[in-house]
This record gives structure tokens, C-alpha cells and sequence, in this order.
């Protein structure tokens, strides 16, 4: 019994060194970047993307293969301080002491459904995202690609308006709110490969049909 334990043990501590051991870059997966994704059991444990890495390659942030839609940032409208436009963990931490369960806030409820360490990014980590995402339509729809293999939802730079019967820019809505005016929320448009400040939006948080995606550390 002690040999086996010791076994068990032996092969834990190999596992978790692998893991220490391994580098990542833009546009991997995680947490095996080199998954096989024509197999559907290795090709469903894959978490998101890398989107951000330290200069070692160990850690970083990943976004979500799925997307939020039809959501709105909050049901409950007024001021909520959301002010952290780098990291959108304490903006979710703000709201999670406002209302633990996120009743009333159904965007952050659809990334607290995602899992332990799933938030929603503050404005500049959207933009960082979007970087990432590419700044010519050929990376675009590569990655895009690769985020489709894995049964993800591409990210757009488009959505259809049905009421303008034709495409709008896709706005994806951050977890920051505009400290100048607290019903509004800091937004960025994806159809746009200029500099960083540009495609960022001020938008109603009570809003419907926004496009969400979640983040998370590693």
C-alpha cells in the first residue's frame, strides 16, 4: 500500500512540475498548447486562449471559448464604482460584495457560470484582447479558426442589427464604469485595427444584446 501511495504521489508531483515547466505564447491554448483538437476528450478540456503572456512565457491570461450575448451589464442601474481599468478582477470582486450571487448583474452572473477565476475584463485588458486577436482580417479569421476547432464561438467584428437591417460594428463591454458618468460603461468595438484608444466606447449599462467575453489569469 505504501508503494502505491508513493507511486501516486511520484506521478502528482511530475504532473505539477509539467505544468510549472510549460511557456506559452499569444494565441495558444491552455492549458495544453499543443492539444490534438481532432480529438473531441483532449479538444474539450481545452479552457480558452492565451492573450497576454509575462516575459517568461509561464503565466498570463486566457479568454473564453464562449461568448456572452443578450445580456445587460446591470438590471439594477445607479453608481456601482466599478473604476479599475486594468484588471477586471476587482471590478467583479466590487460587484460580488454588492451582491454575491450577481442578482441584477446578469453579465457578471454568465461569467461567475463559467467557473472559479472567470471574470469580466476591464477595458484596457479588452484591448490588449483585441491586439491579440490581430490587426489584419488574415490573423483575425486564423485565430478565429483555431477558436472554432475547439467548438468556440469566433469573435466578431460585426453583428448583424436586425432593426438597421445591416451589420454594426460588434461592441464588446468591459467591467469598467465611466467615472464621469456611472451609467455608462467603458466599450470597445472590434471592427478596428488603429491604436488602442481607438473603437472605445461610453455605453448604457442597462443596454440589451451587448457581446460579452470572459478572462482568467493563470
Amino acid at each position: 500500500m505504501k508503494t502505491i501511495r508513493l507511486f501516486f504521489f511520484a506521478a502528482a508531483m511530475s504532473v505539477s512540475a509539467a505544468l510549472s515547466a510549460q511557456t506559452y505564447e499569444v494565441g495558444d491554448y491552455y492549458p495544453d498548447p499543443d492539444v490534438n483538437v481532432d480529438d473531441a476528450s483532449a479538444a474539450a478540456k481545452v479552457e480558452g486562449i492565451v492573450f497576454e503572456v509575462s516575459e517568461d512565457g509561464k503565466h498570463g491570461k486566457i479568454f473564453s471559448l464562449k461568448e456572452g450575448s443578450g445580456l445587460k451589464w446591470s438590471e439594477i442601474g445607479g453608481a456601482d464604482y466599478t473604476d479599475d481599468e486594468n484588471d477586471g478582477q476587482m471590478n467583479y470582486d466590487i460587484i460580488k460584495v454588492l451582491e454575491p450571487e450577481f442578482n441584477g448583474y446578469p453579465a457578471f452572473q454568465w461569467a461567475a457560470s463559467l467557473g472559479e477565476g472567470w471574470y469580466l475584463p476591464a477595458i484596457n485588458e479588452l484591448v490588449v484582447l483585441r491586439e491579440a486577436w490581430g490587426t489584419t482580417n488574415a490573423k483575425r479569421k486564423a485565430l478565429n479558426k483555431k477558436i472554432e476547432a475547439v467548438g468556440g464561438t469566433p469573435l466578431s467584428n460585426s453583428v448583424y442589427v436586425s432593426s438597421k437591417g445591416a451589420d454594426a460594428s460588434a461592441v464588446y463591454y468591459s467591467s469598467t464604469e465611466n467615472p464621469q458618468k456611472r451609467n455608462k460603461i467603458m466599450s470597445l468595438s472590434f471592427n478596428s485595427f488603429s491604436d488602442p484608444a481607438d473603437g472605445v466606447k461610453k455605453l448604457s449599462d442597462s443596454a440589451e444584446n451587448l457581446l460579452f467575453r470572459a478572462v482568467k489569469t493563470f
